[in-house]
This record gives structure tokens, sequence and C-alpha cells, in this order.
């Protein structure tokens, strides 16, 4: 999984497949593939897949029943508390 960015904070107002599936540790075909789910919080205008990042993170946290700490610098594995997202 790349990391480029420390904070949820940096991440701009609609991110891209590519940068969902840094995240999530998919590949771009697997966001493409999530998209197609009426809950995933996905635009598609023609072939592009944007994804605004509010509604991102709340899919993440009503996905895992956690709360995602948008200032933290890196995943702790096995932290129970936060879902964090770099």
């Amino acid at each position: 999984m790349k990391a480029t960015l420390k904070h949820m904070d940096e991440l701009p107002a609609t991110l891209q497949a590519g940068d969902v599936a840094d995240y999530l540790g998919l590949s771009k075909a697997g966001v493409y593939q999530l998209s197609k789910n009426a809950d995933f919080p996905a635009i598609k205008i023609g072939r592009r897949v944007l994804v605004p990042k509010e509604a991102f993170i709340r899919w993440i946290e009503e996905n895992t029943g956690k709360q995602v700490n948008v200032n933290a610098e890196r995943v702790t594995p096995g932290d129970a508390n936060a879902v964090e997202i770099h």
C-alpha cells in the first residue's frame, strides 16, 4: 500500500479510484467492482469513478463500526479503537 499522505485531512475533497485503492489495499479493478455496490459512495462520470472524501469516511465508519481518526499519522495494526486511513 502506498502512503503518500500522512493525514486524512490532506486528502483532496474527491478521491480517484487509485486513491481509494491505495487506502483500502485493493487494486483499481477492486475499487471499480466496489463502486457497483449501491451503498458505496461512488460518483461515475463516464468510466471514471470518483468518491467524495466525507462520504468515503462515513462509508468506512458505517462498514466497520469504528470511527475514522482523521488526524492519525499511521495505522496501528490490531488497534480496536479506530480505523485510521493514511
